[in-house]
């Protein structure tokens, strides 16, 4: 992310001249917050500060209008504490989250042309940021639409002029950024890295197809590990099967079915719309990020009268309770080490991370050259002169791209390089290893000089 914004800043071009799969929303953001602050170790906490703050307010205002103020409270308050808090990562998802997010509050308001305009600018915005994603919630509001409006007596013509108001804004907003891309890049580069290649190549690696579900098992070895432990499994055994349960609850339950209905149905379709494109690589921050639907019917549905209801009303206040005092003190207890950086003071919990650094910062100089390790990149004040910030073994590393990283540690003198042993070899025996090329080169031009406590190697350039 940040990589990409410093490139962007430098004038590069993405698709172009650096490896980008998706729309650069978040490289364009990020590019005016280093305008803004700097390179300072302060943009991604400032940044995930406000995205959840904000996500979390659109969260009850959307839930407000369904349910009563104690209870939309209990929707923000457990969003806050379960699907984002289990996600603390400023990646282009959560910018998509919120985006969508308005989107959905300004339609469940209301659908008068003013409202639909706004939805649709904040959908085309989103997109920017995460495109399949938003892309499907935006065919899913449509849908959603058109039921609305011809349940309310309205006519076709009517209907697509309700959904041409939505859609006009958003579709404005994303082919006027990917015009500008195209002019700037080509079509044929933004075509095959924009479009063909996530369509191709992006659910190669295990960790972007569905293995990824339940992959990533939180540590539990002591108590202040159970804020995340118990967010992992309610994000990915609950959260998903709320838009079963509420279907299920609809068309059984009159009382659900009278009241509200229209308002539930628009947070039922974005809540699917937001997670079919994820079921394809369920990790916990993909299924954290579309979560925000699910969490406002899971508290519709235990708001519900009955004894059932009732004792998970009072558990969902307990857990959004216990977890809001929990997360500050698993934070709290933890033990920091504090380093002063080039980007800044910064306060690191993972103490092998905070050591590799510290060694890292003794050893290179502002401005120098570093390939692999994006945030030591960013936090050491260095520089990525290759068109990408990582490779993989697998064949969603183009032979292309090998060596034109190869061309460019060359042109570019680059001093260091980064790279986790791991990371480098093929999970298969019987798979073609893409980075044998850039081995050959690292070991006849690199020499390695550090394994820092993150078993990274750090090569520096032989001279």
């Amino acid at each position: 992310m940040l990589s990409n914004a410093n490139r962007w800043l430098r004038g590069a071009v993405p698709y172009r001249d650096y490896f980008q799969p998706f729309l650069p929303g978040t490289d364009i953001f990020y590019s005016f917050a280093i305008k803004l602050f700097g390179n300072s170790a302060i943009i991604p906490g400032l940044t995930l500060t406000l995205l959840g703050t904000l996500t979390s307010v659109l969260v009850f205002q959307i839930a407000r209008n369904l349910l009563s103020r104690s209870l939309a409270l209990l929707c923000g308050l457990l969003f806050l504490v379960c699907p984002f808090s289990a996600s603390q990562d400023a990646t282009h998802h959560w910018f998509s989250t919120l985006g969508i997010a308005g989107a959905t509050l300004a339609l469940v308001q209301g659908q008068s042309r003013s409202r639909l305009l706004l939805a649709g600018l904040l959908c085309g915005l989103a997109t920017w940021f995460t495109d399949a994603v938003c892309v499907s919630a935006i065919v899913a509001i449509c849908v959603w639409l058109a039921w609305r409006e011809r349940t309310q007596g309205a006519n076709w013509k009517r209907v697509a002029a309700s959904v041409m108001y939505l859609l006009i804004p958003a579709i404005i907003l994303v082919f006027g950024l990917c015009g500008y891309l195209v002019a700037e890049a080509g079509s044929s580069d933004f075509f095959k890295w924009a479009i063909a290649y996530p369509l191709k190549y992006y659910r190669v690696d295990w960790y972007n197809n569905f293995q990824a579900y339940f992959a990533f098992l939180p540590p539990h070895k002591s108590v202040r590990d159970l804020p995340l432990f118990f967010s992992f499994f309610f994000v990915h055994l609950a959260l998903p099967l709320v838009y079963i349960i509420f279907l299920v609850r609809v068309l059984r339950s009159r009382n659900i079915r009278g009241q509200h209905l229209g308002q539930l149905m628009l947070i039922e379709a974005v809540g699917v719309g937001l997670l079919l494109p994820v079921i394809p690589s369920p990790t916990l921050l993909r299924l954290s990020t579309v979560a925000f639907p699910a969490v406002i019917l899971f508290v519709y549905l235990i708001a519900q009268p009955g004894t059932l209801e009732r004792m998970f009303r009072a558990g969902a206040w307990i857990v959004a309770i216990s977890l809001s005092i929990a997360w500050p003190l698993s934070v709290q207890l933890r033990q920091y080490k504090v380093l002063t950086l080039s980007s800044g003071r910064v306060e690191i919990a993972d103490l092998n991370w905070a050591d590799s650094l510290a060694w890292m910062d003794g050893q290179v100089h502002t401005g120098e050259t570093m390939f692999g390790n994006p945030p030591m990149i960013f936090a050491l004040g260095m520089r990525n002169p290759a068109p990408l910030d990582f490779v993989t073994p697998s064949s969603s590393t183009l032979p292309e791209q090998v060596s034109g990283l190869i061309s460019s540690l060359e042109t570019e003198s680059v001093q260091w390089i980064v790279l986790r042993p791991s990371g480098l070899v093929t999970r298969s025996a019987d798979s073609e290893n893409r980075l044998i090329p850039l081995l050959k080169y690292l070991h006849s031009h690199y020499k390695l000089v550090k394994v820092l406590p993150t078993s990274d190697e750090v090569y520096e350039r032989q001279r």
